[in-house]
């Protein structure tokens, strides 16, 4: 929770900014979970703001389907996403984060 407001997420990024010119001396906080953006002024909610979807590529899609069918094994996914990521696919940042991921083991637990 962030004071008595419950996030619907986890928290992955939190900004200040000041959202009226007149009151430059109490900045807004902005904090990003899930799909969402809350704003909260005076330290109370004030606007939630809702990130629309991005469509994620159909290749990397099917890498993520078939490792999770235990159709391909770990490496090979990489290797494919990896693939995906070096000719200029937008790639989600469960891609990146997963190759990242320098440990097999690592990869595994993800």
């Amino acid at each position: 929770t962030f004071f008595d407001s419950v996030l619907l997420g986890t928290p992955v990024a939190m900004a200040s900014l000041y959202t009226d010119a007149d009151n430059l001396d109490k900045p807004s906080i902005a904090i990003a979970a899930g799909p969402f953006v809350f704003m909260y002024r005076h330290l109370r909610p004030y606007f939630k703001f809702t990130v629309p979807p991005l469509e994620v590529n159909a290749a990397e899609l099917g890498v993520w389907t078939s490792l999770k069918d235990g159709k391909k094994d770990i490496p090979e996914a990489a290797k494919e996403l990896a693939e995906l990521r070096d000719k200029g696919v937008d790639v989600t940042t469960r891609t990146v984060e997963f190759l990242s991921l320098d440990d097999e083991s690592e990869r595994i637990m993800f």
